[in-house]
């Protein structure tokens, strides 16, 4: 009891089962007042100290507005991030550079760099064909992440290149082929239905 205060409790918690699973870093406890009697009594609640917890938990990944991915660890190898990637309605195929750790502003994560070799664009007739992205000039939009992570302040940043399609300097990582946009070679693009998908024929 504290003196002309009222009388206080110091809780200390090991770790709560959160929507992710398990974390130390549990959240404000919420209190309500509406019986307590006396004048201007009230309560509240103080945090002294947050758990930090080592970084855990899963991610699961979309683009092009694709189904998500299945969920994957936050620490998956290459191979792993490569079957979820390539398990996307809108990937074909991709390059996933070894998983490298990263520090930054004292927070340690992991780090893959991911080139898209084959991809996906959604039409009238699902999901079609889209060879080097032509249909936004080689550029795709940055992935989109469903994160369960688990860890004191734990999130995640998604960095990608993003050019204005030919005039662009960096339009030399593009490959270039005949009937690509922008080559005043014109290009024809033929939907055949082969069972229930259809799919582009090129002439």
């Amino acid at each position: 009891d504290q003196p002309n205060l009222g009388r206080r409790w110091r809780i200390t918690f090991k770790h709560y089962h959160g929507p992710n699973g398990v974390d130390v870093n549990v959240p404000n406890l919420k209190v309500s007042h509406g019986l307590l009697a006396g004048t201007d009594a009230s309560v509240w609640v103080h945090i002294a100290f947050e758990g930090r917890a080592p970084l855990s938990g899963t991610v699961a990944l979309s683009m092009r507005g694709s189904s998500f991915s299945h969920f994957i660890s936050h620490d998956a190898t290459n191979v792993e991030m490569k079957a979820a990637l390539e398990s996307l309605e809108s990937i074909n195929v991709v390059a996933v550079g070894a998983r490298q750790r990263l520090a930054i502003d004292n927070k340690i994560g992991n780090f893959w760099e991911i080139t898209f070799v084959s991809v996906k664009k959604y039409t009238d007739y699902g999901w079609v064909e889209d060879p080097g992205a032509e249909s936004s000039d080689g550029n795709l939009p940055p992935l989109e992440v469903n994160n369960r992570l688990i860890g004191w302040k734990a999130s995640y940043i998604v960095e990608h290149e993003y050019g204005t399609g030919k005039s662009d300097n960096q339009a030399h990582w593009k490959s270039q082929r005949r009937g690509d946009s922008g080559l005043q070679s014109g290009a024809v693009t033929i939907m055949v239905k082969d069972g229930e998908q259809w799919k582009n024929e090129y002439r």
